[in-house]
């Protein structure tokens, strides 16, 4: 008895009729007589572009160092995720984080979006947190700073327009100096120093104070 080999099947050919579902898979809620689309599945590339750009608003750098401002990433997160999953559309900015939160909408949405989907964002955006902590941490390091620090140095003495710009300077503070020590008088130094001594109270004596007076020709 022979058996029937099962026909391949291809993905393409699965996920045809799941297409179709998820075309239709739009709950919709009415919020005070108004009726908000809230999406129930978000495709992997819109969550990672999600997730990436909530991270990235919170990372600042100040002096080469690199901080995380977790306020930043929680409060633009929380915007996006109403971009993201309702066909309500509008600035990512503090107004509007105030009114989603003010007016209840936030929680309307939030608990209208199934929770495996929430789940699976939070962990994707605790994973990229921990992630960016360990690489600021290690960037911070000392060995690190002075890495950085050594790799500008070899940077500007790459540039060659940066390096004439800086010889030139040199040459000109150079020259400055070597001006100010040829022009420069030993007498003149002499009395200052007699000056300070008188001032300081050391013991001098009245003929040497008769000539601190006098300019040395």
């Amino acid at each position: 008895m022979t058996t029937k080999k099962k026909e391949e099947l291809k993905l393409h050919e699965v996920t045809k009729e799941v297409k179709k579902i998820l075309a239709d898979n739009i709950k919709v809620v009415n919020f005070h007589g108004t009726d908000i689309e809230v999406k129930q599945y978000l495709p992997i590339q819109d969550k990672i572009n999600l997730v990436g750009t909530a991270y990235v608003s919170g990372v600042e750098i100040e002096d080469d160092l690199e901080t995380i401002d977790f306020c930043k990433i929680d409060i633009l997160f929380k915007l996006l995720l109403v971009n993201a999953y309702t066909n309500i559309k509008f600035n990512n900015n503090l107004r509007n984080y105030d009114l989603l939160f003010e007016s209840g909408l936030y929680e309307i949405i939030h608990d209208n979006i199934p929770k495996n989907e929430l789940f699976g964002l939070h962990d994707m955006l605790f994973n990229v947190v921990e992630d960016g902590k360990r690489e600021i941490e290690q960037r911070n390091s000392i060995p690190f700073i002075i890495k950085g620090f050594v790799n500008k140095i070899v940077d500007f003495f790459s540039d060659e327009k940066k390096l004439n710009k800086f010889i030139k300077k040199m040459d000109k503070a150079v020259a400055k100096a070597k001006k100010e020590i040829d022009n420069f008088e030993p007498d003149k130094l002499e009395f200052v120093k007699e000056f300070m001594a008188v001032n300081s109270g050391e013991n001098v004596s009245d003929s040497e104070v008769k000539d601190i007076g006098k300019v040395k020709q």
